[in-house]
């Protein structure tokens, strides 16, 4: 499913329940930043989001928030779908200062550590190419 993610034109915090906003609110209260589509991936709508703070809270206006709660996790969600598609050697620049390792190779996966770290980037390559990128 897809959805549209805003920031609070109110200066109150707001309470999602079931990770969904609850129908007292309205669409006037919210400023549209940013969409997720099925299949297409998530693109910011607005221009001005560029001089907003990461930890800036979003909220989900049309379904649910599935794991994006901030101007930072959308920012991270952008920057994971531009990875895939490139080669490993042309996104070494992007990924210079990023935790990860690569979890797979042509279906065949690799040898690697069973611990979680949530700031760590698990990459999926075939033929070259980065097609999966993950948390972990």
């Amino acid at each position: 499913m897809s959805t549209t993610f805003g920031i609070s034109r109110l200066k109150q915090d707001i309470d999602l329940v079931d990770d969904c906003l609850t129908e007292q609110w309205k669409d006037d209260d919210f400023i549209e930043v940013a969409f997720r589509g099925n299949g297409t991936g998530i693109r910011w709508t607005n221009d001005l989001v560029e001089f907003l703070p990461d930890d800036l809270k979003v909220y989900p206006l049309d379904n649910s928030a599935q794991g994006i709660y901030s101007i930072g996790d959308i920012r991270e969600e952008i920057f994971k779908q531009n990875l895939v598609g490139q080669t490993l050697n042309s996104a070494q620049k992007e990924l210079e200062d990023v935790d990860y390792r690569i979890v797979k190779i042509d279906s065949k996966a690799m040898t690697i550590t069973d611990d979680f770290k949530p700031d760590r980037l698990n990459l999926e390559i075939k033929n070259g190419i980065i097609t999966n990128v993950y948390e972990g």
